[in-house]
């Protein structure tokens, strides 16, 4: 009787340890709880710069299709062709279908409202335009076309003034209206200015040097607002919410960050433990601030490895979110309702909810 009673008490023990060691299991597979991973069909599996989020109704992803030239003569590639490539999603970036483009080159920039779109199309050693479709993508032309020495910065569209568009030269940086055949030079500064962001009505632009400020513009007044930055060592990376703040990620001492938004007013935002953390980019929406990172140390043969971290309080608090596929992040696009999506090199979209 006590031994059956000793091997019925072996069997409870070894049943809790394999229930203890299955849920153990379970959990760590389901780390990524907060994640949707999933495989995006009908996209080709091309290098992709632009993810624009339209309400969270419409995605467009944008890059180029490269085309390699083998050399017989000496066994060598020795040119490519890059085509201009668009695509658009209906469901979250499951699925995709083509917008045909017609024209080389690559999609740097992309700005959509409503049936009207625009590219800034251009690429290394190659002519640079500007794109633009008024019926959704069914039929484009070239309004501008960009000197191999000027740079297309950002692109917008304002409903009274047409096209917007940043354009460094050598030494200056012009801010152009597009409307209808005319260009008219809105502000132009000195090459100085170099960090900038364009939205529909406005633009931001952060001085370089020792005195650094952010200088608002207003299209249609043509006023500029000057707020002052704190002493800093330099600016990390800047991005913008939905809400029409400039948020900007600042080194203030030696591996030490912190965040400012700026708009009517300037705010700093304190990163508390992630201060030290190396910052890759900065957005937001009307619910989070979200800010792509990674640590000194997370570094491999593979590359590096990413996490996520995002405050629902105006930076008071931070929550960290790891990555299902943490090696490549790029493009992205905060959503509207508060999540947050990304494209991976290996094809696969995550999403954050």
């Amino acid at each position: 009787m006590l031994g059956t009673i000793g091997k019925n008490t072996v069997k409870r023990k070894i049943l809790l340890l394999t229930l203890v060691i299955l849920i153990l299991l379970f959990l760590k597979n389901c780390t990524h709880f907060g994640w949707e991973s999933y495989k995006a069909e009908g996209l080709a599996p091309e290098h992709y710069d632009v993810l624009v989020n339209r309400d969270d109704s419409v995605f467009y992803i944008g890059g180029r299709s490269s085309k390699h030239f083998f050399n017989k003569e000496d066994g060598k590639i020795d040119s490519s062709i890059n085509k201009t490539i668009l695509y658009y999603s209906l469901d979250y970036c499951r699925t995709w279908k083509e917008i045909i483009v017609n024209h080389r080159g690559n999609v740097s920039n992309l700005h959509v409202e409503g049936d009207t779109f625009v590219i800034a199309n251009q690429f290394l050693q190659m002519p640079s335009s500007i794109l633009y479709s008024t019926n959704q993508g069914n039929s484009w032309v070239s309004i501008m076309e960009i000197e191999s020495k000027q740079y297309i910065q950002d692109i917008s569209i304002n409903n009274e003034l047409g096209v917007i568009v940043a354009l460094r030269g050598d030494s200056i940086l012009n801010v152009l209206s597009l409307k209808e055949g005319n260009i008219d030079t809105l502000i132009t500064f000195p090459a100085s200015h170099y960090y900038l962001e364009l939205l529909d009505t406005k633009a931001f632009f952060i001085t370089r040097g020792k005195d650094k400020a952010v200088i608002v513009f207003d299209y249609k007044t043509k006023d500029t607002n000057k707020f002052k930055l704190p002493d800093i060592i330099r600016v990390v990376s800047k991005g913008t919410d939905n809400q029409g703040n400039l948020l900007i990620v600042a080194e203030e001492d030696k591996d030490h960050h912190a965040v400012y938004r700026v708009n009517n007013k300037i705010k700093r935002i304190d990163l508390g433990k992630y201060s030290e953390y190396r910052i890759n980019r900065v957005s937001g929406n009307s619910k989070r601030i979200y800010l792509d990172v990674h640590q000194k140390g997370n570094m491999s043969i593979l590359g590096i490895s990413h996490e996520l971290i995002y405050s629902e309080d105006n930076g008071d608090s931070w929550s960290q979110e790891d990555y299902p596929i943490s090696l490549s992040t790029k493009p992205y696009s905060p959503l509207y309702d508060g999540g947050y999506l990304t494209y991976t090199a290996f094809g696969k979209f995550q999403r954050l909810k």
